[in-house]
C-alpha cells in the first residue's frame, strides 16, 4: 500500500500521489494506493485518496515459492485491496489500475477491491481512473467503484465518466467467469437485503464498460452490467442508475463456442429471489 501495507487501526485523511507497481508473487496478495489490508479491528477508513497508478505484475503459477496455483488470489483497489473494517467514507481513487500478467482469481476495484465483511458501512466513494484487465484471467471480478462484496449498507457509490473498464484478454476454459460492473463487479450475500441509492440516484455508473476481447474462447460464463456485473443475493434493489454504454461485448477475432454471455444495462445477471 502507498500508505500501509496491513492495518489493525483506521486510518483518517491519508493520500497518495505515487505510482505503484507490484511484481512479486505470493499465494495471496494485495495492492493498494492507502492500505492493502485493513482488518475487522479497524473502525473506520476515512477521507483517503489515491492519485497513483497501480500495476500489478503477478503470474500464474509462481514456481519460486513453489506452490501451485489453483487458489492463488490478487486483490487490487485504488484505496483499499482487502477491505474489512467497520466503515469505508468518502474515499476516492484518479489514478488508473492494471492488471498486466495471468492470475487466476483477481479481484479488481477503483477504490476498493474485496469487502471481506457483511456489515461494514460503505459511503461516498468515487472512482475517477480507468481500470484494465489486459491479463489472461481464469474468475475475474472488477468493478468501477468495488470488485466484489457481500454489504448491503451502500450509499453514494460514483464511477465517474473517465472511470472507464476494459477488458482486453481472458482464459478459455470451462471453469472460467466474469463479473464486470461500472460500479460492483459482484455482490453475494446469502442473506435479504436492500441496496438503495435513494430517490438521488446515488449509485451511478457515468464510465463505459469494454470488453472486446481479443481472442476467441470457449467454455465461459460472462456477466456484464452497466451498475452491477452479477447480484448474487436476495435483495431489493432501488434508484441506481447507468449513464453510460456497454461498449462491445465478444471477440474481435475468431469463433466463440459454449459460451454464455448476459448484458444489462443495470445489472448483468441477478441469480437470486429478489426485487
Amino acid at each position: 500500500g502507498g500508505i500501509c501495507g496491513y492495518s489493525r487501526c483506521s486510518l483518517v485523511n491519508c493520500s497518495n500521489t505515487g505510482d505503484i507497481t507490484s511484481n512479486y508473487n505470493a499465494y495471496e496478495k494485495a495492492t493498494a494506493g492507502i492500505v492493502a489490508r485493513i482488518t475487522d479491528e479497524a473502525d473506520v477508513l476515512k477521507n483517503c485518496t489515491n492519485s497513483g497508478n497501480i500495476v500489478d505484475n503477478s503470474i500464474r503459477k509462481p514456481a519460486d515459492i513453489g506452490i501451485d496455483d489453483y487458489n492463488c488470489e490478487v486483490y487490487v483497489g485504488g484505496v483499499v485491496a482487502l477491505q474489512a473494517s467497520d466503515a469505508v467514507d468518502n474515499c476516492s481513487n484518479s489514478g488508473s489500475i492494471t492488471l498486466g500478467t495471468n492470475v487466476k482469481f483477481p479481484y479488481i476495484g477503483g477504490v476498493i477491491g474485496y469487502v471481506n465483511s457483511d456489515t461494514a458501512v460503505l459511503s461516498n466513494l468515487i472512482n475517477s481512473g480507468p481500470l484494465n484487465s489486459i491479463a489472461k484471467t481464469r474468475c475475474l471480478h472488477m468493478g468501477g467503484v468495488i470488485g466484489y462484496c457481500s454489504v448491503y449498507t451502500i450509499s453514494d457509490l460514483r464511477n465517474e465518466s473517465v472511470g472507464a473498464l476494459y477488458v482486453t484478454c481472458i482464459e478459455s476454459n470451462k471453469n472460467t467467469t466474469m463479473d464486470l460492473g461500472g460500479v460492483i463487479g459482484k455482490i453475494d450475500n446469502s442473506k435479504a437485503g436492500t441496496i438503495d441509492g435513494t430517490s438521488n440516484y446515488n449509485i451511478v455508473n457515468r464510465a463505459k464498460v469494454d470488453y472486446s476481447y481479443t481472442e476467441a474462447i470457449e467454455y465461459t460464463y460472462l456477466s456484464a452490467g452497466g451498475v452491477i456485473g452479477r447480484l448474487s443475493a436476495p435483495a431489493t434493489v432501488k434508484y441506481i442508475k447507468n449513464e453510460a454504454d456497454l461498449v462491445k461485448f465478444g471477440a474481435n477475432s475468431g469463433t466463440n463456442k459454449n459460451l454464455t454471455t448476459y448484458c444489462g444495462g443495470i445489472i448483468g445477471v441477478a441469480s437470486k429471489a429478489g426485487t
